[in-house]
């Protein structure tokens, strides 16, 4: 085999064990990867343009959402499993005898559906928090010169600046939470999973362009400013327009990554999979 049909295998490999690096991630090193990818992002801005970094970026942002969805399904089948064994335990065949296996039984899918429910509230939460730090560190970067309005009059304004460049990027990043926790709660496996996301964030976009009057600063099409043939494609679809395509096109390496990239959205699935592992959980008890 030739070292140039190896290349591309390669960089399969190379893609899948950084997606898989990133989902691994866990506690505060999720919320610091988030941040920074936020204020990575905004060098797609003027005065840099560097677009490109929008197709690390997302794709990234992804994939730490694969990473909560694997976990969910991991802690469900996990819990349910050490719950469901202890009430196969306990049912035992002289209590089976009396009539009490359906007492089991009800008990088995009360933990359970009390198990997952826990679990995908907690889920959401993180990804809720992946969604702000991701947005704070998008708008602390692209809102920085707000301070410098209270460096006019320094001697009596300039204790507010702190306030005033973490308070806004605070708020803002609220809409970023919650688009992403809705889009935790559609997380679907494959290609399906940045069409949601892409979605979740053009909504909470279009959101943070008209409530309160609006802020709309930039919005993710502005990120194309800087190529003149790219920017022209507003006069088609407009800002917003520009905006959900700009999100649906950098996010769409993650759905390249592989088989072993599109594993943890496959079994990551925030929902309805809960009852499948749950299932397999019992099975697994009963044999004990």
């Amino acid at each position: 085999m030739s070292l140039a049909g190896t290349r591309p295998n390669l960089a399969w490999l190379t893609l899948g064990a950084v997606s898989r690096g990133i989902s691994a991630l866990r506690g505060w090193r999720r919320a610091a990867f988030s941040f920074a990818l936020g204020v990575a992002s905004v060098g797609a801005f003027a005065p840099f343009h560097l677009w490109p970094l929008l197709f690390v970026t997302l794709p990234a942002l992804v994939w730490l959402l694969d990473g909560i969805a694997a976990d969910s399904v991991a802690s469900q089948t996990l819990d349910s499993g050490r719950q469901v064994a202890s009430v196969w335990k306990d049912a035992t065949p002289a209590k089976e005898s009396l009539g009490l296996r359906a007492d089991a039984e009800g008990a088995k899918r009360q933990s359970r559906n009390a198990s997952a429910s826990h679990t995908r509230s907690a889920a959401w939460r993180q990804a809720a928090l992946t969604g702000w730090t991701f947005g704070f560190g998008f708008f602390v970067a692209g809102l920085y010169w707000i301070g410098f309005a209270f460096l006019v009059e320094a001697e009596k304004f300039a204790w507010l600046m702190p306030l005033a460049v973490a308070a806004l990027p605070a708020s803002l990043a609220l809409f970023y939470a919650l688009a992403v926790w809705i889009a935790a709660l559609l997380w679907r496996p494959g290609a399906a999973r940045i069409f949601i996301l892409a979605a979740a964030l053009f909504g909470a976009e279009w959101l943070r362009g008209h409530i309160l009057t609006g802020f709309p600063w930039n919005l993710w099409g502005y990120a194309l400013a800087g190529n003149g043939a790219l920017a022209q494609t507003a006069s088609i679809f407009g800002i917003h327009g520009l905006t959900l395509l700009t999100l649906l096109i950098a996010a769409s390496p993650a759905a390249l990554a592989g088989r072993v990239a599109r594993e943890g959205a496959r079994t990551g699935r925030f929902r309805r999979s809960a009852s499948c592992s749950s299932r397999r959980a019992g099975c697994g008890a009963r044999s004990v």
